[in-house]
């Protein structure tokens, strides 16, 4: 019988620069977003604030928007209790 032969595959990049590319692609779109957000603010007059954010913009009343804070505030909980 024939001993069996494992090959591991190197890894393309280290794990130091894996982080590397990780914390750089982030930095570059946290970056990103709030050069956005600092020319909406700036050009077109749009407040960014947590509203802007949960409706799209878009005018709604409370009453809609509380089922899916409650919705999602649940979900979070069942995923993390692993319910």
């Amino acid at each position: 019988m024939s001993a069996a032969v494992t090959v591991s595959p190197t890894p393309p990049l280290s794990q130091a620069a894996g982080y590397g590319v990780v914390v750089g692609v982030g930095a570059l779109f946290a970056a990103s977003m709030i050069f956005i957000t600092r020319v909406l603010s700036k050009y077109l007059n749009e407040e960014q604030d947590s509203e802007m954010y949960s409706t799209a913009n878009r005018s709604v009343q409370t009453g809609v928007i509380m089922p899916y804070v409650t919705y999602a505030d649940l979900r979070s909980h069942c995923i993390c209790c692993g319910v």
